[in-house]
C-alpha cells in the first residue's frame, strides 16, 4: 500500500501549495454548508477558501509572527480581517451598494499597512507612479467583485485566474514566497469551486471578496513596493476583472449545458488577459 503519510508530507512544496490548499477548500465549504444551515452555509462557504490559504501559509512559512516583522506575515493578517470585513458586509446586505468606498478604502489601507516604513520614498517619481497604478488595478479587482451580485461562479472564476496571474508575475519577479500563496490561493478557490460548477451553490460575495480576492490583491501591492516583479503586467492583470464583460458576447444561450458552459468561457477570456500578462512580464524582466 502506497504511504499515505508520505503523500501528506507537509514538507512536499506540492502538498503545501496545491494538494493541502484543494483539500481544505473542498472540505471547507462542504462543512460549513452542513453546520451553518441552508440560510447562512452557502453566504459563508467561501471562508473554506480562505482558511485553505492560510493553512497553506502555515504550512509554508509558519505561524506568522504578531505584531508582524515583514510584509509577507502581514498577508495573513489582511486575509483574516478582509474575511472578518466580509462576513459583516455579508449579514448586512444593504452596505453591498457601498462597494466603490469600501474597496477604495480596503486599498489604501493596505498600501500603508504593507509600506508604512517606505512612505518617505513615495514622492513623483517613477517606482511611486508604477504602486500607484497597480494600487488602482487593485482597487478595480476589488471593486468589480464587491459590486458584482452575481451567483459565485463569475466572482469565483476572475479570482481564481487573477491569482494565477499573480502567481506567474511574482514567479518570473524571483519572489517565490508570494509566487507560492498566490498559486496556493488558486488551489484553495479551486477548491470552493468544485461546489460552484457545473450548478452554483454557494456564494462568492463580500467573505471572498475582501478575504480571498483582498488577500491577492495585498501580494499584488507587496510586489509592486518590494519586489522586482513587473508592475506593469500587474497593471495589465487587473484587466481579468472585466472577463465576464468581455466573454458576454461569446457566452452560449441556448442548449442543455449553456450554464455549465459560461464560467468556462468567462474563464478562457480570463485566461488569455492573464496570458498577455505573464507575457509582458517575461518580455519585461531584465534578468539574465
Amino acid at each position: 500500500m502506497p504511504d499515505l503519510a508520505a503523500f501528506f508530507d507537509l514538507n512536499d512544496p506540492l502538498v503545501q501549495t496545491a494538494l493541502l490548499p484543494l483539500a481544505v477548500g473542498a472540505g471547507g465549504a462542504g462543512l460549513l454548508r452542513v453546520l451553518a444551515g441552508p440560510g447562512l452555509g452557502p453566504r459563508i462557504a467561501v471562508v473554506a477558501a480562505v482558511l485553505a490559504l492560510l493553512a497553506s501559509y502555515v504550512a509554508t512559512l509558519g505561524l506568522p509572527p504578531w505584531p508582524p516583522r515583514a510584509a509577507i506575515h502581514k498577508i495573513a493578517y489582511i486575509a483574516a480581517l478582509g474575511t472578518a470585513i466580509g462576513f459583516v458586509l455579508a449579514l448586512m446586505p444593504k452596505l453591498r451598494g457601498q462597494a466603490a468606498p469600501l474597496a477604495l478604502a480596503g486599498v489604501v489601507a493596505a498600501v500603508l499597512w504593507l509600506g508604512w516604513n517606505r512612505l518617505g520614498d513615495f514622492g513623483a517619481n517613477g517606482p511611486t507612479l508604477a504602486t500607484a497604478g497597480v494600487a488602482f488595478a487593485g482597487y478595480v479587482v476589488l471593486y468589480r467583485t464587491l459590486g458584482e451580485a452575481g451567483d459565485g461562479q463569475s466572482e469565483g472564476v476572475n479570482a481564481l485566474v487573477h491569482a494565477f496571474g499573480a502567481g506567474a508575475i511574482a514567479l518570473i519577479g524571483n519572489s517565490a514566497s508570494l509566487a507560492q500563496l498566490s498559486f496556493a490561493t488558486v488551489a484553495a478557490l479551486g477548491g470552493f469551486m468544485l461546489w460552484n460548477w457545473p450548478k452554483a451553490r454557494f456564494a462568492f460575495g463580500p467573505v471572498g471578496a475582501f478575504g480571498a480576492t483582498g488577500a491577492v490583491v495585498a501580494m499584488t501591492l507587496q510586489m509592486a513596493m518590494f519586489t522586482r516583479a513587473s508592475t506593469s503586467a500587474l497593471m495589465l492583470l487587473g484587466l481579468v476583472a472585466f472577463a465576464d464583460i468581455l466573454a458576454r458576447p461569446l457566452q452560449p444561450t441556448v442548449g442543455a449545458m449553456a450554464k455549465a458552459a459560461r464560467p468556462l468561457v468567462q474563464g478562457l477570456v480570463a485566461a488569455v488577459i492573464v496570458g498577455a500578462a505573464i507575457g509582458l512580464a517575461y518580455f519585461l524582466d531584465e534578468q539574465p
